[in-house]
């Protein structure tokens, strides 16, 4: 049930993204199309380091482009739908433009399990401008927070909401204005600016 909720839910971004002026013309690219995709990279969102196995090249013609984990020479015999790892617009100058969504990136090891989450951004004219969100593949949200204007701007929100600690950083224009740690409880630390964040952590944040 899980999977077929996910499945639908890719099926609507993609027709939602289709549905905007412009973006009638979809490009499908497979695992071993390099003319429109990029190797393995990292991207810093927040604090956190996340791995992307493969990327849109930032910069391609205007479209809304779907990226596959198999490759052109598999694609006739599979269901596709099950295997969209990215889905993201490119405006009419070539830019990111819109809700990029990412499936299943590594985020890291604990105790030796891998763990998967689904990474959403939002681009205006190929900068980061909007809500982003890091969900684990159950759908539990873990990160959340906004930019604007490529700078991180409003509320991050740093944990699972039940979870024994949840951070929460106030950003204005990129600069970290005040934080908070709370409990399950309350807030049992707190504090403004970034150095008192990194004193409280003990951590180079």
């Amino acid at each position: 049930m899980k999977a077929t909720i996910k499945l639908a839910a890719l099926v609507i971004l993609l027709m939602s993204l289709t549905s905007v002026k412009g973006a009638e013309k979809i490009i499908k690219v497979f695992s071993d199309d390099t003319l429109y995709t990029v190797d393995s990279r990292n991207i810093t969102l927040y604090n956190r380091q996340v791995f992307l196995s493969r990327d849109f090249k930032d910069k391609l013609p205007e479209g809304t482009y779907v990226l596959y984990t198999v490759k052109r020479k598999d694609s006739y015999k599979r269901n596709l739908d099950r295997f969209i790892y990215a889905i993201g617009q490119f405006n009419k100058d070539s830019l990111r433009e819109g809700t990029f969504r990412y499936n299943r990136t590594y985020v890291g090891k604990w105790k030796e399990k891998k763990y998967f989450y689904y990474y959403t951004c939002n681009f205006h004219n190929g900068i980061l401008d909007g809500v982003f969100t890091l969900k684990y593949s159950n759908g539990i949200t873990h990160l959340s927070g906004s930019y604007k204007n490529g700078l991180l701007d409003g509320v991050v929100i740093n944990g699972v909401l039940y979870a024994e600690t949840t951070t929460f950083m106030v950003y204005k224009q990129g600069v970290l204005f005040e934080w908070y740690i709370h409990n399950r409880e309350k807030v049992y630390i707190s504090g403004v600016g970034i150095e008192s964040f990194r004193k409280a952590n003990g951590s180079s944040f």
